[in-house]
């Protein structure tokens, strides 16, 4: 088992993030529902893009050295958690979006469980996808912050190509139907499975993702509500 920064702080985020995930770069999977559910259309990289993709984010083996001294604890975590991901337990976002399928809905709960892994305490966060009412996703998601402010994902590696994302625009306002936020940071997310597709993500100080983009088909996937137990 690995783990693998989901939240760099801005000026370190153009770099690779989560390996093995198809909808969000910030989950990892214990298994695949949402590689069942919502596949990439996947097709052997050319050499172009090869050469593109190693040029973005270098040639070396991505293998961190994991020291569990290097991790925070939950309570540390909450007391200072990262300004666009933070992760403090009993949160709950709500997102929806409006497809071609229907109407979808995600919840995105940092419970108050957590999980050893690789000697880091991670938090459990269980993320939840319904589809006009029926789930057709339903993950637990490990996650732990470190000194240094970056958050990391662990879990199985579930795919073969690592997601990635870039800073393509900082100090947006951004208005959702929870709330309009100020000073919002705007990142591009693709992956090599599909070269062509992209996300543009939208995090708030304080709140994390609100928004999210599809730039193909136009799917906006918004937040709704923050409920805090």
């Amino acid at each position: 088992m690995k783990a693998w920064p989901v939240f760099r702080t801005p000026e370190r985020t153009c770099r690779p993030l989560i390996p093995g995930i198809t909808r969000s770069v910030i989950s990892t999977r214990s298994r695949p529902p949402a590689t069942i559910a919502r596949p990439w259309p996947w097709r052997a990289p050319n050499s172009k893009e090869r050469s593109d993709l190693c040029a973005d984010l270098g040639e070396e083996r991505y293998n961190p050295v994991i020291r569990p001294a290097d991790f925070l604890t939950v309570a540390q975590t909450a007391a200072a958690p990262n300004t666009f991901f933070p992760l403090v337990s009993g949160t709950t976002f709500n997102y929806r979006a409006v497809t071609p399928e229907g109407t979808e809905t995600i919840e995105f709960t940092v419970t108050r469980d957590t999980r050893k892994i690789l000697g880091v305490t991670t938090m459990v966060v269980h993320d939840i996808v319904k589809l006009n009412g029926s789930v057709i996703e339903d993950t637990l998601d490990w996650f732990a912050q470190d000194r240094s402010g970056n958050v990391w994902c662990f879990g199985e590696n579930v795919a073969d190509y690592e997601d990635a994302a870039e800073v393509i625009a900082v100090n947006q306002r951004v208005t959702v139907p929870a709330w309009t936020y100020a000073g919002c940071l705007n990142t591009e997310d693709f992956t090599p499975i599909d070269p062509e597709s992209s996300e543009l993500k939208f995090y708030a100080p304080g709140i994390g993702n609100v928004r999210t983009i599809n730039p193909d088909t136009g799917k906006r996937t918004e937040l709704i509500s923050i409920r805090k137990k």
